[in-house]
């Protein structure tokens, strides 16, 4: 064999043998990275799956909560009107809260109402099992609460898994002591289920018995905390996908079913193409025989690949869904990178929206107490470097409660989304940030906005609302609804307590001097 021979019979050998290492190398490191990445995706949509569910557990509370600081209600544990029975507990109105279950006990845990019905149909269902005596779930249903998400659950029944929420017998300013509990129930049957699969895009199932799972192949089980179960999420693997398993759990800590989310396996599958591709290129190389060919390798497919996995593991271990890949050219490992950059952008989509949803108040779309006190502390601080003034408005809807006792609180409902449309209204500039605090209680962070500006735009907040002509004819002060603001302006020394701390003073001076009027900090008598 001629020196020719040797050497491409030794540079093939020597391809070969890096070709058959750059292969281990591959699967090792890019494998493991798709592999982690695609667990962890998994346990988050599993995660995301769970929090939807909650959510609609604390709406069934809100709900209930309603009902259960409702002085009419709490007159009715007294008095047991049959008017006020025949007029809201009939069927017609349960179906219109959208309960399938509510019952009512007194304080020695008697039932005073027991309803189960079809909201949809408004047609009665059979859910007596949670009546009977011998069932645990009976028991704690009559004990009195507190007013906490922690006394919402899950119980099982005949027709599924029904959600749960008890809370104790309130008069609407929940100044006087409990009468008995209010315990209201929403069945989890196959439209309410299409119904979360739509909002989250996952498919999954609800089972009725736990299954023997396994770990996750790679790292430790990510456990779930929740009013609906505790527990780690459990695997079964197949080739194509994964299943991911978790137990709930009622309310009585008893397993009463299972969430079973099929996952399939995309990321890993496209990584086996990467690596098939890979060492298809990689022999064909080595056949060619060319030492250049190797360093061509190393530049164009070993060291992008590489650089690949070093910034999937950058992105995994800062968990910063925002950045992405640096490869865009349009081969295979670019078309990897494109991928896996479209993967990021879906999950950094749906942190945002988790993020969102926990800034935002649900039923008026303002920015909740959350984003207020993030909001403030930001606003201090810039407007402090650029020397701008900065000006918070309070304000509160003037006997509100009577309001919600006199029309009822879908009707109090409509008008603090009015309240919050008239706020979004006239604060609409890109530094002007309406919140809804809580209750009947609202806010409007003003940036650069001096003490006359901030008065004139709560003074026209005001007349909004007066232009609503919402009646109110429990109000001492008009015969429409109306709102009191307090004005304060942002001091050298202040903190975000001491302004709020300001605003709330001026808001009490607003509704002390007879309310439906603006009071500003530097017009308060003390």
């Amino acid at each position: 064999m001629g020196l020719r021979g040797k050497l491409l019979f030794s540079l093939v050998a020597l391809l070969g043998v890096l070709g058959l290492a750059s292969t281990l190398i591959l699967r090792s490191s890019v494998l493991a990275s798709y592999q982690q990445i695609e667990l962890e995706a998994s346990q988050d949509d599993m995660a995301r799956l769970v929090q939807t569910l909650e959510a609609e557990l604390l709406q069934l509370n809100q709900v209930t909560r309603e009902w259960g600081n409702w002085t009419e209600l709490y007159n009715y544990l007294a008095n047991r009107n049959r008017d006020f029975r025949n007029e809201n507990l009939s069927p017609t109105n349960l179906a219109l809260s959208g309960v399938w279950y509510l019952a009512i006990y007194d304080l020695a845990g008697h039932t005073v109402e027991a309803h189960s019905l079809n909201p949809r149909t408004s047609q009665p269902v059979d859910l007596g099992q949670l009546a009977q005596s011998d069932n645990p779930i009976r028991a704690i249903l009559g004990q009195q609460p507190e007013a906490s998400p922690d006394n919402c659950g899950l119980a099982r029944v005949a027709q599924g898994l029904l959600m749960l929420c008890r809370l104790p017998i309130l008069d609407s300013e929940g100044k006087l002591p409990s009468r008995g509990v209010i315990v209201m129930g929403r069945l989890l049957d196959p439209p309410a289920l299409q119904r979360i699969a739509n909002q989250t895009r996952l498919q999954f199932e609800l089972l009725s018995a736990p299954t023997q799972t396994k770990p996750p192949p790679t790292g430790e089980p990510r456990t779930l905390f929740s009013p609906l179960g505790y527990g780690p999420v459990g695997y079964l693997q197949g080739e194509d996908r994964y299943e991911l398993h978790w137990t709930l759990r009622d309310l009585a800590g008893r397993p009463c079913g299972e969430l079973l989310l099929p996952w399939p396996r995309s990321i890993m599958t496209r990584g086996r193409e990467v690596l098939v591709q890979a060492q298809w290129q990689l022999t064909l190389l080595t056949l060619l025989g060319a030492f250049g060919m190797l360093l061509v390798i190393d530049r164009v497919l070993l060291v992008r690949l590489k650089r690949l996995s070093n910034e999937l593991d950058d992105i995994r271990a800062g968990q910063d869904w925002a950045k992405r890949t640096s490869d865009s050219s349009a081969d295979e490992i670019g078309g990897v990178a494109q991928h896996t950059n479209e993967l990021l952008t879906v999950i950094a989509a749906q942190m945002l929206e988790l993020e969102q949803r926990a800034q935002t108040d649900p039923l008026t779309g303002l920015a909740n107490r959350r984003a207020f006190d993030q909001r403030l502390l930001h606003e201090i601080r810039l407007q402090r470097r650029k020397g701008q003034p900065l000006a918070l408005v309070m304000l509160d809807v003037d006997f509100f409660k009577r309001y919600n006792d006199a029309y009822g609180h879908q009707a109090g409902d409509a008008a603090l989304r009015v309240v919050a449309r008239c706020m979004s209204g006239q604060a609409k500039r890109p530094g002007d940030l309406p919140v809804r605090l809580g209750g009947e209680e609202f806010a409007i962070l003003l940036a650069d906005t001096n003490l006359a500006a901030a008065c004139d735009i709560a003074e026209r907040v005001r007349l909004a609302l007066l232009a609503e002509a919402l009646p109110h004819k429990q109000s001492d002060v008009a015969e429409v609804l109306s709102i009191s603001l307090g004005v304060a302006m942002l001091q050298s020394d202040d903190t975000p307590e001491s302004l709020y701390a300001r605003a709330d003073t001026a808001l009490y001076a607003a509704k002390h001097a007879g309310r439906n009027q603006v009071v500003s900090k530097a017009t308060e008598t003390d």
